[in-house]
């Protein structure tokens, strides 16, 4: 699925409704056999077993990918979500960086400022605007911030 749609978002355009819903016939038949493997498992541990059963991990991961699937798949039909959040987990990991180097921030204002401009960095890498260029006009035009 993920090969698929970063293939159409590279030619920028729609997941095919048919190609979707063989992705989503597939998604669901692998949920349902899980499904299925953890019944049986969960079968012969109340032969053995008096107390009741708890949800095992596999099983609280299961239920959440059938709770959750519109949003699992939602990068199928909307180029603009992407498959991981690595570039989210990428933009918070400056201000771990930035935590151990210096300690804290000294101030509260100052965390917000670092973290404004992180945000302000990361929007403009990831618009394809030229970094310096970029930062030179804002600069230069300080009302955008008031």
């Amino acid at each position: 699925m993920k090969k698929a749609a970063d293939l159409y978002r590279e030619a920028k355009l729609a997941v095919p409704e048919k190609k979707a819903s063989a992705f989503l016939k597939r998604y669901r038949d692998i949920v349902c056999r899980a499904s299925d493997t953890l019944k049986v498992s969960m079968t012969e541990h109340q032969r053995t077993q008096r107390k009741s059963l708890k949800r095992t991990p596999a099983r609280k991961m299961l239920d959440r990918l059938i709770a959750h699937e519109e949003k699992i798949l939602r990068f199928l039909h909307n180029q603009r979500v992407p498959f991981d959040n690595n570039q989210a987990e990428r933009d918070l990991r400056m201000i771990r960086v930035k935590e151990k180097i210096s300690g804290l921030f000294r101030s509260e204002k100052g965390a917000w400022d670092f973290m404004t401009i992180r945000s302000f960095l990361s929007t403009v890498r990831k618009q394809g605007l030229p970094l310096l260029d970029t930062l030179k006009e804002t600069i230069e035009a300080p009302a955008v911030f008031n």
